[in-house]
């Protein structure tokens, strides 16, 4: 899980570059933030909008835990093999196996594409 985790967090860092020209003229600014085992998209705006998405790998390295700013559970995600043998994700253990940018957008739409 933790080369997993690395490869989202790396991902995400890249989402968060590609975003900010797309959002240049919002007045939104995006931060890619990282914190000791945990790491977070801030996004600043006008009026004091302030929205944040957290991740961080469980204690015993098995999810990875995605909470808001207020540290609410968003959602979990832990790792399954598809049909082929290759590594996926799980949603809240829902069915069915998602692929990197499907974790991605599930965390990080709302913050990107919400409210402009």
């Amino acid at each position: 899980m933790v080369a997993m985790y690395e490869m989202i967090r790396q991902a995400i860092k890249e989402d968060v570059e590609k975003i900010k020209p797309l959002r240049a003229g919002s007045g939104s600014i995006f931060t890619f933030n990282t914190n000791g085992n945990k790491f977070s998209v801030i996004r600043e705006g006008k009026a004091s909008l302030y929205s944040i998405v957290n991740f961080a790998l469980s204690a015993d390295n098995k999810e990875i835990l995605v909470t808001n700013g207020s540290d609410v559970l968003q959602f979990k995600a832990t790792l399954t093999l598809n049909d082929e043998g290759e590594c996926r994700f799980k949603i809240n253990g829902e069915a069915g196996d998602k692929d990197s940018w499907q974790v991605r957008r599930k965390a990080l739409e709302e913050l990107f594409f919400v409210g402009f």
